[in-house]
């Protein structure tokens, strides 16, 4: 009956709004213990963290990021996860294993139950190859809030290789004076800590699994946000491309998202282009970057340069 399934999204969605309140009370109590840092950014909980096993850097230099196998960053099972460091503030103790912690940053209070049981496969060997099926991340940060400006870049070794305990995932578009704190994002009650998303493949080699493979990068940890403008017949990332956004979009075809000063709304999808640009719902460019960033220092994008507010 169609009320019925009505009333069941209602509760599918209103369940997860509950779960992104009480991930953002644990990411404050994380800042709190942890001298203002935000958890989820390479530079911070991911520092020495898996990353893809040699990874180029973002900042246009011919510097890569290498990780170390015998590395185990604990508690973060990789760069951008937010998930393992808030375990301890949500009564639970990290797992020594690596892919139990992986594995338990994918259920409970961190997956959305309108995506419980929505398997992927992970094409990172790591976590046992194209053949591991694992529970699609539910949530997901915005990327810029993890960054620093270049200028902050620590030197690379002599075989221009970064490794644990460096600053190296940088890009000169941010703010001159930002870093991954939650001081630092101001604007609280207007940026997002974690979203409703679904990061996935852009280039799955057979067709049909359009959207069921995990972003070999990121494992679906973070994103680049949803402002930039949908490019729905063309392979991109979780709120673009047509097999990612159906995904992420799963609540009456909009988002439910955590904000840093941790009231949760639901948003539309929106239009990035309303508002001269300044964008509408979930496609708002002030909830998705710092600051001051000015978008028209972004390479790929076809929205309207602005200075976000």
């Amino acid at each position: 009956m169609p009320s019925l399934g009505a009333a069941r999204r209602k509760v599918r969605s209103a369940a997860c709004a509950s779960n992104l309140r009480q991930l953002a009370t644990a990411m404050h109590g994380y800042t709190t213990d942890y001298f203002d840092w935000l958890p989820g950014s390479p530079h911070t909980s991911g520092s020495g963290a898996y990353f893809g096993s040699e990874r180029e850097l973002e900042d246009g230099s011919e510097e890569k990021y290498q990780w170390l196998p015998n590395n185990d960053a604990w508690p973060a099972v990789h760069a951008y996860d937010w998930a393992s460091p808030l375990l301890l503030q949500l009564g639970m103790r990290p797992p020594k294993d690596i892919i139990e912690r992986y594995e338990l940053g994918r259920g409970g209070v961190f997956c959305c139950p309108a995506n419980i049981g929505r398997m992927i496969r992970t094409n990172v060997n790591r976590f046992g190859g194209l053949d591991k099926q694992t529970q699609a991340c539910s949530y997901a940060t915005s990327k810029w809030f993890t960054y620093v400006k270049t200028r902050f870049k620590t030197m690379a070794d002599a075989n221009g290789k970064h490794h644990i305990g460096g600053t190296y995932w940088v890009r000169n578009q941010m703010p001159t004076d930002y870093i991954p704190t939650l001081a630092r994002v101001r604007k609280l009650d207007r940026k997002i800590f974690l979203a409703d998303a679904h990061r996935s493949n852009r280039s799955p080699s057979n067709p049909d699994n359009a959207g069921k493979e995990v972003d070999n990068g990121d494992l679906g940890y973070t994103t680049h946000g949803a402002w930039a403008l949908a490019k729905r017949d063309t392979p991109s990332l979780s709120y673009r491309w047509d097999p990612a956004r159906k995904w992420a979009f799963r609540h009456d075809k909009g988002v439910n998202a955590a904000f840093f000063d941790g009231h949760v709304e639901h948003l539309p999808e929106g239009d990035s282009s309303a508002r001269d640009g300044y964008g509408t719902g979930a496609r708002t460019a002030e909830f998705w970057y710092p600051t001051g960033l000015d978008t028209a220092e972004l390479s790929g994008l076809a929205n309207e340069p602005i200075v976000v507010p």
